[in-house]
């Protein structure tokens, strides 16, 4: 599955996942969901394949949480997501979204 693909089941994933994805995070990263071991890591077996951690399941719904007072694609969300979860912060693009 793709970033794009993740983001738009996050609500169906239990709250002890975490979203993980090839970088560069962009909608079409390769990406899925995991639990973290026992300290917190992304399991040796999955960093070796390349993934890191996009945000944690509470973080990401969070971040999910703001767009529904704007009108936006599964893409736009996942291109969201990545911009968050990299930088911290929102994209400058965000404010331009039309209102839902």
């Amino acid at each position: 599955m793709n970033l794009e693909e993740a983001v738009a089941k996050a609500r169906e994933v239990s709250d002890d996942m975490v979203l993980v994805a090839i970088p560069p995070f962009t909608w079409g990263s390769e990406a899925r969901y995991i639990p973290l071991t026992d300290d917190f890591r992304v399991p040796s077996q999955i960093a070796d394949e390349g993934f890191e951690v996009v945000l944690g399941h509470e973080d990401l719904i969070t971040q999910l949480d703001y767009l529904t007072e704007k009108k936006v694609s599964k893409k736009t969300a996942a291109e969201f997501v990545a911009h968050y979860a990299v930088h911290d912060d929102w994209p400058a693009w965000f404010s331009d979204l039309k209102e839902a």
